[in-house]
């Protein structure tokens, strides 16, 4: 599957009100989004601080996200993500991240859970 096709793919489900758990690599630049939740894309040497899983729940084709860094670009369309820092990060736990992230390999792993008998195993209390 291309970057392409994968994007596609993912815009669709969510369309589709199925949301996308998914990883994807943390730059230094992610601090930029503790207050309005807008992670930009990374410039050239920022240096990657690790990996984080967090879920798509939306997108928006128009969203700009600038990164203040020097060389830092601006990108255009991003996945509305909700993260797992709690509701004082980015915008009440929520944030955009680029479909850039996708396009150049730093977002993997996607997957969606489209029926719950799919993880039903008794352990969770779950009918």
């Amino acid at each position: 599957t291309s970057k392409e096709e994968l994007l596609k793919r993912i815009k669709t489900s969510l369309a589709e009100g199925l949301p996308s758990m998914f990883g994807f690599t943390v730059y230094d630049c992610v601090s930029q989004a503790d207050k309005d939740g807008r992670i930009p894309f990374p410039s050239s040497g920022e240096k990657v601080l690790g990996g984080h899983a967090v879920a798509a729940m939306g997108y928006d084709d128009r969203m700009k996200i600038k990164n203040s860094e020097p060389g830092g670009k601006t990108t255009t369309g991003a996945f509305l993500i909700r993260n797992s820092w709690g509701k004082a990060w980015g915008d009440a736990g929520y944030g955009w991240l680029p479909y850039d992230y996708v396009l150049k390999g730093l977002a993997d792993d996607w997957w969606s859970l489209v029926k719950s008998e799919w993880i039903d195993t008794g352990e969770f209390g779950m009918k």
